[in-house]
């Protein structure tokens, strides 16, 4: 029976520990090489890690502003969405307004008031139109409508306006009970306050602000809820009380609008300082980006060499290893 001395099973584990040694550089420097870069950042920088912590650091925090960036962009996207199709579905109604409060015919005001309650229940569901999961203008109660329904309204101002006398009184009640605490705010808006600001770049905060209690959005609902309390009977058999009331209906309408648009130009003030912010904070995660890079960059043409190298010692090792056992480099391989 064959003897193992033990020599023999010394020189078998040290030629087996030059084997994995060997093959651990082998992977490393082709990493290396593929990559560009080192692969063990302490070795490299000889363990003082200050500078590159720093970078890291900081493109971290650039990347938690660029995050908070496009959320904000894109809810500032989506407001100017809201805002806009409002003012598509008001445009033509605005006019229908005037010219049945004007010179239109009992059927003509009945049919217009009709398209106003219809028109109300939209534009309600546009201002609760949610964007990543939160409604738009509920401020930071998102997780809810920001306003309850047209009847909910309605039925509110039948009850604010029951003693008006004229038209004049009822949309003066109207006016009233949307500037009131106990009125719009307490009984139609659902949402909260306005979110307030967030950083998007290093020392600079900003908020959007905005909720469906903001008095373009507001006036918006109230012009189209003087047309809508037509519909419900406000002044029957009055024909030309009620056709006064849609007249002002429509002028209110035309005056929101001129609201509306400076509420777009706001949020399009926020927008404009935020691509600048992101376009500061991009710039500076690039610089750092080759900063880090150049810094764990290794030389291809050295590490080349270097892995040339070890390729070779790792096949004189199968050689000797081979010889030493008197197998093949394919049964050493198994």
């Amino acid at each position: 029976m064959a003897m193992v001395s033990l020599g023999d099973m010394a020189q078998s584990f040290l030629l087996r520990r030059q084997n994995v040694a060997l093959k651990v550089d082998q992977q490393r420097l082709s990493s290396e090489l593929a990559l560009g870069r080192v692969s063990d950042a302490a070795q490299h920088l000889r363990a003082d890690l200050t500078g590159l912590g720093a970078m890291e650091i900081t493109l971290a925090r650039l990347a938690g502003y660029a995050t908070i960036t496009a959320e904000v962009a894109g809810r500032a996207a989506a407001m100017q969405g809201v805002l806009e199709h409002i003012g598509h579905l008001t445009l033509d109604h605005r006019a229908a307004l005037l010219s049945a409060g004007s010179a239109g015919t009992a059927a003509t005001v009945s049919a217009t008031a009709r398209e106003s309650r219809a028109q109300l229940e939209a534009v309600i569901a546009v201002v609760n139109t949610q964007y990543a999961g939160q409604t738009l203008f509920a401020g930071v109660q998102g997780d809810g409508p920001a306003l309850a329904d047209a009847e909910t309204l309605l039925a509110a101002l039948e009850t604010a306006t029951a003693g008006a006398a004229t038209s004049t009184d009822l949309e003066a009640a109207v006016t009233a009970w949307f500037a009131s605490p106990g009125g719009f705010v307490a009984t139609l808006y659902q949402g909260g306050e306005a979110q307030g600001p967030l950083s998007v770049a290093q020392g600079e905060k900003l908020a959007l602000g905005v909720t469906a209690r903001d008095p373009a959005i507001a006036d918006t609902l109230k012009a189209l809820a003087l047309g809508a309390l037509v519909d419900r009977g406000s002044f029957a058999g009055q024909p030309a009380a009620r056709a006064q009331l849609l007249q002002r209906a429509g002028e209110s309408l035309f005056g929101s609008e001129a609201a509306r648009v400076g509420l777009a130009a706001r949020i399009g003030l926020a927008e404009a300082r935020l691509e600048q912010a992101r376009l500061r904070n991009s710039a500076e995660a690039s610089a750092l980006d080759v900063a880090r890079s150049t810094m764990l960059a290794v030389d291809p043409y050295e590490t080349a060499v270097r892995l040339e190298a070890t390729t070779t010692q790792l096949e004189t090792l199968y050689s000797i290893t081979a010889r030493i056992t008197r197998l093949s480099l394919v049964d050493y391989l198994r």
